[in-house]
């Protein structure tokens, strides 16, 4: 097994010489670029299934094939304002985009080379606004069980306008707005779904929601993180992965954050780890190792214990000074790698 990690580089907000990398991490200590592929714009958010690599960029929804990790190759693009996440239902063949303030966008990808925007999903009453500074709109999205958990920010830190929206996606054409939120004073940015709760994180705060009855939310529980901004966090276990942006004591440092979460009532923050990389945007967490985009690269972070993680490596796989954005994590089979090596 071959691990490859994906993750976006651009000169952000330059949309020069975007693209993304894959990257074989097998050795942590040792990545190793296996090809990068140009993207019109930054990437803020991928996801795999099936062999199929899903972007979102500002005005473009695009799929590649990835089967060969050596030669990526672009299926379609999708006329779509893709923003910071992305959830794929590999059962429904649905995508569903964080689109900020257009809200959620609702793709059907049966046909990987014809996908078709089939639903969208506004926020409660932001449409209505008409002022200079809008609704920042939708960051974070979790799905489950027919119901799509989104969760907004706002430009304007005086509105108090931070919610979790709740949609009835049984029929995905035809979604439902069915319940809102207030979730100040944590502006939340990402968010993830555990048994009967949301946790969202954000500035400066997280916050657990009880959705046990979804047409009725209940915020149970808020931990404040004073000088932090948690980003696009991924859940393992009853433990939370917080990607930061750190403000104090140094706005050098990134920081990955560890939550015990078992006690949705009292949530436990157990460790932080400094890194000298500006911010920290996304993560994902695959056998006791956390891979991080970063400002300043891709950060390998050995997590097997939570109370103590440690970093093994921060690199810039394409070039330096390059922003990395979004992360995935894919395991190939040999077989894969052995072929290119005899072709």
């Amino acid at each position: 097994m071959k691990r490859v990690v994906v993750t976006a580089d651009s000169h952000f907000p330059s949309k020069s010489d975007c693209g993304f990398a894959l990257i074989d991490v097998s050795n942590p200590l040792e990545p190793v670029v296996l090809s990068r592929s140009k993207l019109p714009d930054h990437c803020g958010s991928f996801a795999s299934s099936n062999g199929f690599l899903y972007c979102t960029l500002p005005g473009s929804f695009m799929i590649f094939d990835i089967s060969d990790p050596f030669a990526p190759r672009l299926l379609s693009r999708l006329s779509a304002n893709g923003g910071c996440q992305i959830v794929i239902s590999e059962r429904k063949k649905k995508a569903f985009l964080a689109d900020w303030k257009n809200g959620v966008l609702i793709i059907d990808i049966n046909d990987p080379y014809e996908p078709r925007m089939i639903g969208r999903m506004g926020c409660n009453g932001d449409e209505r606004n008409n002022g200079e500074i809008h609704p920042y709109g939708v960051s974070g999205l979790a799905v489950h069980n027919g119901l799509l958990f989104a969760s907004t920010m706002d430009y304007d830190m005086l509105q108090n306008r931070e919610a979790l929206y709740v949609f009835d996606i049984s029929r995905p054409a035809s979604p439902k707005w069915i319940a809102r939120v207030n979730t100040y004073p944590c502006r939340g940015h990402g968010i993830v779904l555990k048994r009967n709760y949301v946790v969202i994180v954000g500035l400066r705060s997280t916050m657990v929601i009880d959705i046990s009855r979804p047409e009725e939310p209940a915020t149970i529980s808020l931990i404040e993180t004073p000088d932090r901004f948690g980003m696009n966090p991924w859940l393992s276990g009853d433990y939370l992965y917080v990607p930061e942006i750190v403000y104090e004591p140094n706005k050098k440092l990134a920081g990955l954050r560890i939550l015990d979460i078992s006690n949705p009532l009292h949530v436990e923050s157990i460790s932080e780890l400094l890194i000298p990389a500006r911010a920290a945007t996304n993560v994902k967490v695959v056998d006791n190792l956390a891979y991080l985009s970063c400002q300043c690269g891709l950060a390998i972070v050995d997590v097997a214990d939570p109370e103590k993680p440690k970093l093994l490596n921060l690199c810039t796989p394409c070039e330096v000074d390059k922003i990395a954005e979004g992360i995935e994590v894919i395991d190939y089979r040999d077989e894969v790698f052995e072929e290119e090596r005899v072709s």
